[in-house]
């Protein structure tokens, strides 16, 4: 007899389909420790699907800069513990000089965003003002050994030796929240500025700190708050040569057996710059991994004050200008870099940028970005291909999309598993209007018409764009302003979480003193030789259901002539291969254009149509297809008419879907089959 269980939950949870699963069970009831055995196997099944189902972890997000709980009067050089379900954080904070010293604080935190006082680790009250730490507890850190919490810091009293350096300190505790017992209390261990701890290849603790730009180092009895030697250089200029500007912040983080260092650097004009060393011991031969991980400017600086101050000039801009980079893990295989926003100006806060290892690379989703967050499901991220800088990435399990922004605000790649839709031609990798004078995009390009009657417009059409990240489904570009079509556009991509749906949605503003009109025109440049589908208007305006323009002076051919490569079945308009010449337009009136590539993927475009206003294309179409041998095919919504005063402005959206789809040798598509999938799109 068979049994059927449903389990509708656990399918939708791990994605792996829209429909219910069934497991089929057979059981011979003749045959009890043979059904048995097929049991046990199915309960453990279930039972890892279902462990599989919640051990995913819930999304994080947040903006940067991270205030909300922390001190308002600023905080810096932070140091990030993650602890089970939670986070702790520690850091350098600024002082309200109208209230007592509290001591060095802890944070606790569930969700990164949201951030809580967990205690105090040195509470001053407890501290005689004769300590050689009494008010200053900089850059400290807190890491787990032999299964304690260790706290270290960079010390001082300003009461007692107000011009003296930090000094470095070591506090124990069984509890991250504490109590600590500073294990030198007595005196510091040795002058100090930004130190950090470290585990060499043999486990043994070594601490890093900045002393006058450059970096040193020392082995600690960590357990017992000693030194077993003086600090020796361990960076400088004798060791980086040309490369050396003034160091600070170092911080290391060990992988696969290879010691990571990030650092900054300071160079003239308030220009700083974040490298990425690696070695494969902890005093070896550090080399440099990648450019720069970061470059600030002063221009970034943020101006506003944030905090309230008793008098109008209670805070007092600091003039420290390093940023300290931590790497750590946030959750399992998810990554970020903790760092303090500029606080040339203001007062510094908490930044945490997400990031991916690429080999030994560190690949930062979104830098110096606003929105981050894990677990998302749906990922946003900069990165360059092609030859190309400043691209953004969205992705999820199912597909990848790359907007490439430095020629004509395109769509570079729309894949599955490494099958791109897009036509790409690699010959013109890293070409540009600026660079080359090139104004012949490949890809997904996105443009105004009517075609034949609307200004140049080489800004928008081919010029560099402005990208920016929204959100972990949402990316930006902004069209530089280009006052010959005198127009300014905008594009904005969304990829839905669970599905290949990308939203395409062009805005387009009028800039100029005059009034001026316009349509969308979706110029999509697929990859060649497939087969292009669309649907036939039962009412069309024309014989056939289609034009064709014909040359030598694009003669529009109302009523074209059979031929073998283009069909009418169905109710669709089959262009099946190289038809006689390239450019088709029909006046569609679904909405949808779909089309059959050679390289096992279908391409569906929805689009909105508005039967009772104007289209202004010669031919009134809403749609275009351009078959070029079998090379590319481009595929074009075409939107209404819009009449735009000035600072008036349209948008348009087209959605896209992609699906693996067996290309037919014989060419001969399933047609009802891709009208079932098209249906249930929305």
């Amino acid at each position: 007899m068979t049994k059927l269980l449903y389990l509708p939950n656990e399918a939708k949870c791990l994605g792996l389909a829209k429909r219910p699963i069934w497991l089929i069970i057979q059981v011979d009831f003749k045959h009890v420790l043979y059904s048995m055995k097929h049991f046990l196997r199915i309960t453990l099944c279930f039972l890892t699907i279902h462990s599989t189902v919640f051990s995913q972890q819930k999304p994080i997000v947040w903006n940067n800069p991270i205030r909300e709980g922390l001190n308002v009067y600023g905080m810096k050089d932070f140091y990030l513990l993650p602890e089970s379900n939670s986070f702790f954080l520690v850091g350098t904070s600024y002082k309200n000089h109208s209230k007592n010293v509290a001591g060095l604080v802890l944070y606790k935190s569930n969700n990164l965003k949201k951030w809580e006082e967990a205690g105090k680790l040195i509470d001053t009250k407890k501290l005689s003002k004769q300590s050689w730490f009494y008010d200053i507890f900089n850059a400290p850190e807190i890491h787990t050994y032999n299964n304690k919490y260790y706290l270290i810091f960079n010390g001082g009293n300003s009461l007692k030796n107000p011009y003296k350096k930090t000094g470095f300190g070591i506090a124990v505790s069984s509890s991250a929240t504490g109590p600590y017992q500073v294990l030198n209390a007595d005196k510091m261990l040795f002058e100090s500025n930004h130190t950090t701890l470290v585990f060499d290849e043999h486990k043994q603790p070594f601490v890093f700190f900045e002393m006058d730009g450059r970096f040193y180092s020392v082995k600690i009895d960590l357990e017992n708050g000693k030194t077993f030697s003086e600090p020796t250089e361990f960076l400088g200029p004798k060791s980086l040569g040309e490369k050396y500007k003034y160091l600070d912040a170092p911080q290391f983080y060990v992988k696969d057996g290879k010691f990571h260092l990030v650092f900054s650097q300071f160079y003239a004009g308030y220009i700083i710059k974040v490298f990425h060393y690696a070695a494969d011991s902890l005093h070896g031969k550090y080399s440099e991994v990648q450019d720069p991980l970061y470059t600030w400017l002063e221009a970034e600086a943020d101006e506003g004050i944030k905090a309230q101050y008793p008098t109008i000039n209670g805070f007092a801009p600091p003039t420290q200008v390093i940023f300290s980079n931590q790497v750590v893990e946030l959750q399992k295989g998810k990554f970020g870099l903790v760092y303090h926003s500029s606080e040339k100006y203001s007062e510094p806060a908490l930044c945490i940028d997400t990031f991916d290892w690429e080999n030994d690379q560190i690949k930062i989703h979104n830098p110096k970005s606003p929105f981050q967050g894990i677990n998302l499901g749906t990922t946003t991220r900069f990165m360059s291909t092609h030859g190309y800088e400043n691209c953004l990435e969205i992705k999820n399990e199912k597909v990848r999309v790359v907007i490439e922004p430095n020629l004509g605000g395109r769509v570079l790649i729309y894949e599955i598993a490494g099958k791109n839709i897009m036509y790409v031609d690699t010959t013109q990798n890293g070409w540009t209007l600026e660079k080359n004078g090139f104004t012949q995009p490949s890809a997904g390009r996105f443009d105004i018409g009517p075609e034949a009657v609307t200004p140049k417009r080489n800004t928008t059409w081919a010029g560099a764009w402005k990208p920016e990240i929204i959100d972990n489904k949402t990316v930006r570009i902004t069209s530089k302003k280009d006052s010959v079509a005198g127009i300014q556009m905008v594009r904005e991509f969304r990829l839905e979480a669970n599905s290949t749906q990308l939203s395409c949605t062009q805005l387009v503003k009028n800039i100029s003193n005059e009034e001026i009109s316009g349509n969308h025109w979706g110029r999509t440049f697929a990859v060649g030789g497939g087969i292009a589908l669309v649907p036939k208007n039962p009412k069309s305006r024309y014989p056939k259901g289609y034009c064709i323009y014909r040359p030598p002076f694009n003669g529009i051919d109302f009523k074209p002539a059979a031929e073998p490569n283009v069909n009418v079945k169905e109710n669709i308009i089959e262009i099946k291969n190289t038809p006689s010449q390239p450019k088709f337009v029909m006046d569609n009136v679904e909405g949808w254009l779909a089309y059959a590539a050679p390289n096992d993927l279908l391409f569906i475009k929805k689009y909105p149509i508005y039967p009772n206003r104007v289209y202004g294309e010669v031919t009134a179409a809403t749609s275009s297809i351009w078959y070029y041998k079998d090379t590319m095919v481009e595929i074009e919504p075409i939107g209404p008419l819009e009449v735009l005063k000035p600072n008036e402005s349209f948008s348009f959206t087209e959605d896209w879907w992609l699906t693996e789809y067996d290309f037919p040798g014989d060419r001969n598509l399933n047609i009802a089959k891709i009208k079932q999938i098209i249906e249930v799109l929305k």
